[in-house]
């Protein structure tokens, strides 16, 4: 099973090297993409945007920082959920509120576009440095 990761800072670079760690094959998305040099090589491949990451995984991890980024990556120009692979799953571990997956316009759309191509669901984190 091929898994996508978008959002590698504190808390999404340590979750993705554990899932490394435990066998998984990463493709991984950030900004910044000197972060996600130390998971790339054999297991790990880097995507030049959220919407080539979604078509070669059959799960996508988010961890990003703050709702405008969750909403760009998913739904921006080169957002990941048309592009999912059909009956993917993408777990939202973003450090957002909760309500913000409830917010009006952002579940309407996501809502539409993961029901006819995938399932999703949320893993909100809490945690410190």
């Amino acid at each position: 099973m091929k898994i996508g990761f978008i959002g590698l800072g504190i808390m999404g670079s340590r979750m993705a090297a554990n899932l490394q760690k435990h066998g998984y094959s990463l493709v991984v998305f950030n900004r910044t993409r000197a972060k996600a040099e130390p998971l790339l090589g054999p297991c790990g491949t880097f995507s030049d945007s959220p919407a080539k990451l979604a078509e070669q995984v059959h799960v996508l991890f988010t961890m990003l920082a703050h709702p405008d980024a969750v909403e760009e990556a998913a739904l921006g120009r080169n957002g990941f959920l048309s592009h999912l692979e059909r009956n993917a799953l993408w777990v939202d571990c973003s450090s957002v509120n909760p309500s913000f997956s409830q917010r009006g316009s952002f579940c309407r759309r996501a809502g539409d576009r993961l029901r006819s191509r995938g399932r999703g669901s949320e893993a909100h984190l809490l945690g410190r440095r």
